[in-house]
């Protein structure tokens, strides 16, 4: 594969996602959180970590131990996002993961609790000490929030991270991943 075609298709998804992320970001700030004409609107940004793993024991493990962030924009409970980690996998290989997110968000009574089914969507590269290898990601999950007054929240999320979308062959295999997180809401 050439080096040209090889950029071009790193560059799609992260341009694509960066799109959609800053035109969602722009239309919730052109919109006063005041006027409900457009509903609630809610711009959120939260740090991220957490550990991951996948589910063939036989294969060194990829992910382990991440760290990263996500922010996104509410309204009318949908969640639209951008996320990213770093993966501190074993052996010298690593992983970047940088994506979206589409979900809807369920307000329990009193806002004691928010659920967010999720769906996460983007590429992966992982690195090794030799090379490096991109793939599409799928990543559905839930995210569960846990507002403390107007501003700060705290959640946790579970997904099921699937690294190689893109090439079912390339022995990657998915597994779980677990984060907690804290974060501000405007």
């Amino acid at each position: 594969m050439s080096a040209r075609r090889s950029r071009a298709r790193r560059s799609g998804p992260r341009a694509a996602v960066g799109v959609a992320f800053a035109g969602a970001l722009a239309a919730a700030m052109a919109a006063s959180p005041e006027a409900h004409a457009l509903g609630p609107i809610e711009i959120e940004v939260a740090g991220e970590g957490g550990w991951a793993t996948m589910t063939d024991a036989g294969s060194t493990n990829v992910f382990g131990p991440h760290i990263g962030g996500r922010g996104g924009v509410t309204i009318f409970s949908y969640y639209l996002g951008l996320q990213g980690l770093k993966y501190f996998g074993q052996n010298n290989l690593s992983a970047v993961q940088l994506g979206g997110q589409l979900g809807y968000q369920f307000k329990l009574p009193g806002d004691i609790l928010r659920i967010r089914p999720r769906v996460g969507l983007g590429q992966m590269t992982i690195d090794g000490p030799n090379a490096s290898d991109s793939h599409f990601y799928l990543e559905p999950g839930i995210t569960g929030i846990i507002p403390l007054g107007p501003v700060f929240f705290i959640g946790a999320d579970a997904a099921w991270l699937i690294p190689a979308l893109d090439q079912a062959s390339s022995g990657l295999h998915s597994g779980p991943a677990l984060r907690a997180e804290i974060g501000v809401k405007f």
